[in-house]
């Protein structure tokens, strides 16, 4: 299950709880990752969410808006 989410490069960056790492900067492929693994009850996000325009989005709401259409899809 997904329990940790930081951003990186203009994407999302989605780590398990079994050490499995998975980045994207597609929305679509994020979620189909996320249907497959699940998320965990508590998922906690480093703070590059929160400064994103530092790791390759253009606002620092970028990840975060980012995160959220991925579990729209979800």
């Amino acid at each position: 299950m997904i329990n940790y989410v930081s951003a990186n490069d203009g994407g999302l960056v989605f780590h398990t709880e079994n050490d499995e790492v998975f980045s994207s900067t597609s929305v679509e492929n994020l979620a189909a990752f996320a249907v497959k693994k699940g998320f965990a009850e508590v998922v906690m996000g480093s703070s590059s969410m929160d400064f994103a325009s530092e790791y390759g989005f253009k606002t620092d709401e970028g990840a975060s808006l980012m995160l959220k259409r991925v579990l729209e899809l979800v």
